[in-house]
């Protein structure tokens, strides 16, 4: 409050001496003309006119020197406050971090145990079971399953925005890697009657990316395709081709489509299309914005093309090869 009355006070002592100044110059060069003043009294003028513009010019100099002075305070305390905030940033991602490290354990723990137990009685191991434990059994086992998706996908995720992904390199075959992520969604083709095709450039044999990665990026976006294609008649198909220094993986569906109007959503966080869909097809919204951090990561980009009603088609390109130091993602 005090700082802007001074600020006020100095720009209108500022205005007033200038205006006094213009309008003293203004009389004393009327009189001149109509010979009504002395010329000796010009000179006394003169110097009261000099004198103001001095206490004007003195006055500029002063609320100048303040104003600076008001200035690097302010940015002072705003730098005070940056380092602050980012002391306190530093502390949540801290926290955030520990917490990361507590659910990882606390969710997959019992969840694994769940699944794991249940998988030993669907094998009867602990004795025989009949049809309707049998089936209790089969929904345990999905249910834990689908949970544990979901729990691996947003703890993936937070890591990921964190900062925290690093990838393990290494040249892995790319027909086998395929053949092996088609096998860990055979389950899906088989419940839909889906047909998956593939087809791969000879030329392509290897590349050079973490594996575990490749295969949830592929999974991810096969698990997708398989799960919006035509129910008894669908068919996926997985094109793998060289294109100069990088590997193109096209998957594509003849199921549902997009409308063009969402296609900017498909990646976003927590994102669902249409809440209708969601609930039939089910999906936390996360497989796609994972698949596209990884890719990234990786240094490689990814896209969409789709037709309303007639299908989709997801393509990502990886680079052959990864320069020789990679860091965790910003």
């Amino acid at each position: 409050m005090e700082k802007n009355l001074i600020r006020k006070f100095s720009i209108y002592s500022i205005l007033i001496i200038a205006i006094l100044g213009i309008v003293l110059n203004l009389v004393i060069s009327s009189r001149i003309e109509n010979m009504v003043i002395e010329r000796s009294e010009i000179t006394k003028l003169q110097m009261t006119i000099a004198i103001i513009i001095f206490l004007g010019l003195f006055t500029l100099y002063f609320s100048l020197i303040w104003i600076v002075k008001d200035a690097s305070e302010t940015i002072m305390e705003q730098n005070l406050a940056l380092i602050k905030s980012h002391e306190e940033l530093k502390e949540m991602d801290k926290m955030k971090n520990e917490f990361i490290n507590s659910m990882s354990h606390e969710l997959r723990t019992p969840l694994n145990a769940v699944i794991g137990f249940s998988d030993l009685m669907k094998q009867k191991n602990a004795g025989e079971l009949n049809e309707r434990q049998e089936h209790y059994i089969d929904n345990i086992l999905k249910s834990g399953k689908h949970l544990l998706t979901i729990v691996n996908d947003i703890l993936d995720m937070i890591v990921i925005e964190a900062g925290k992904t690093e990838l393990v390199l290494s040249t892995f075959s790319v027909p086998f890697a395929i053949d092996e992520n088609i096998e860990c969604v055979t389950s899906n083709t088989e419940k839909n009657n889906v047909i998956i095709n593939k087809e791969i450039d000879p030329q392509l044999e290897s590349i050079e990316a973490d594996e575990q990665k490749f295969s949830q990026i592929l999974v991810n976006i096969l698990d997708n395709a398989l799960k919006f294609s035509k129910k008894d008649g669908g068919v996926v198909n997985i094109i793998a081709r060289k294109t100069g220094d990088n590997a193109q993986f096209s998957i594509s569906d003849n199921g549902i489509g997009i409308k063009e109007e969402n296609f900017k959503k498909l990646f976003m966080v927590f994102q669902q299309l249409d809440t209708g869909i969601s609930r039939k097809y089910g999906g936390t919204g996360l497989g796609l914005s994972i698949s596209k951090k990884l890719v990234e990561l990786h240094g490689g980009k990814i896209w969409v093309e789709s037709k309303y009603g007639e299908g989709t088609t997801f393509t990502f390109e990886l680079p052959l090869a990864q320069k020789k130091e990679v860091k965790p993602n910003d």
